[in-house]
């Protein structure tokens, strides 16, 4: 088993990594799958969804011994890593790797057009990231600075 978390700001390239990095048969948990149906975003529905991510990658984890688990979160602050890196150790002691997928901004700029998302409000997730450190509770910290 291998546990990773892919994190970054959003259209960062997580889903593109990802899909060319992991292998076929590996389990995603992706947050964006518990929010990209929710009709409105408040502090509830946000919460909720991330309670059932972080159950779904606790189950997944649990229940499948043999197979690479994905992560895959924005995750910019370390506060928001705890609770889920918390959860982990509480089950096992595998390893967690953590993958950061750090765009240069030509790039973060192409990928904010393919999502019809504003770059100019969306590249202040940069500055909201904390890079995560192995004090953590991360096991291996890669930053994937893609062109």
């Amino acid at each position: 088993m291998s546990i990773n978390f892919v994190i970054g700001p959003p259209c960062s390239g997580k889903s593109y990594f990802i899909k060319n990095t992991f292998s076929k048969d590996a389990i995603i948990i992706d947050l964006w799958d518990y929010q990209k149906d929710l009709s409105y975003f408040n502090i509830n529905n946000v919460t909720e969804s991330y309670e059932l991510a972080k159950k779904d990658l606790i189950r997944s984890i649990k229940n499948n011994p043999e197979k690479q688990i994905i992560f895959e979160h924005t995750l910019l602050k370390k506060e928001r890593r705890k609770v889920y890196i918390d959860a982990i150790k509480d089950i096992t002691s595998e390893k967690i790797n953590c993958y950061v997928i750090k765009p240069k901004m030509n790039r973060y700029k192409k990928n904010c057009k393919l999502r019809n998302l504003d770059y100019i409000y969306e590249k202040d997730a940069f500055k909201l990231l904390e890079i995560p450190t192995k004090e953590e509770g991360f096991d291996n910290i890669f930053i994937i600075n893609a062109v």
